[in-house]
């Protein structure tokens, strides 16, 4: 409310508003990424970074090997990493 006491409502066109915010940038979040920032399961993490790149018009990369780094941490930038160790 405002200082008078009004509320004001401002309606919102839902789909409107998802496009423009999906125009706005072509990042995607990880796979580890979403994991860890959004609680995503691994399988759901991967398909969804995928469908991601794609819609912007690139291959997924593929996700870490064995002996890369795996976790809820893998994929976040090297300062985030150790955060949490």
């Amino acid at each position: 409310a405002t200082a008078d006491g009004v509320i004001r409502l401002t309606p919102v066109d839902w789909p409107l508003l998802r496009e423009k915010l999906a125009s706005a940038t072509s990042a995607c979040l990880t796979g580890a990424q979403r994991m860890h920032l959004l609680g995503e399961g691994e399988a759901e993490a991967q398909q969804r970074f995928q469908a991601c790149e794609r819609r912007h018009g690139r291959e997924p990369a593929a996700p870490p090997g064995p002996g890369g780094p795996s976790g809820s941490r893998a994929g976040l930038p090297p300062e985030i990493e150790r955060r949490g160790t």
